[in-house]
């Protein structure tokens, strides 16, 4: 048995299993296909999409970080300062992100934090 004919075994049992279900694109056209590509595009997508994926994974993290810095916020300035920052690192990722199927992130509210600020000054 070669190589192929065990990838294809492999393939073949999760197909039956449904792992190939709801993949992205499922169902959709392969988009140009007819188009004509440099040599070596797919491995260029795919190092975009994985970096895409990091820039994601990394924002994930940082929202987490902001989350407590606005918690130790001293001032509304600052509460503006950490939510304008961290908005700008969500559109720039967005930007980069925007020809990928990512979900693409919503900004941080700044008047729900301000909120969240004044009404734990109050207490």
């Amino acid at each position: 048995m070669g190589f192929w004919d065990i990838v294809d075994r492999q393939v073949d049992k999760g197909r039956r299993a449904g792992l190939f279900d709801d993949l992205p694109g499922h169902g959709k056209p392969i988009a140009d296909l007819d188009r004509r590509r440099e040599e070596g595009w797919w491995a260029a997508n795919f190092v975009k999409t994985e970096r895409a994926h990091i820039r994601e994974e990394e924002l994930t993290k940082r929202l987490r970080s902001v989350r407590y810095e606005l918690r130790r916020a001293k001032t509304e300035a600052d509460v503006s300062a950490i939510v304008a920052e961290i908005n700008a690192e969500i559109a720039e990722h967005n930007r980069l992100s925007q020809d990928l199927e990512l979900d693409a992130f919503p900004d941080v509210s700044l008047n729900d934090e301000l909120a969240t600020f004044r009404a734990r000054e109050q207490t």
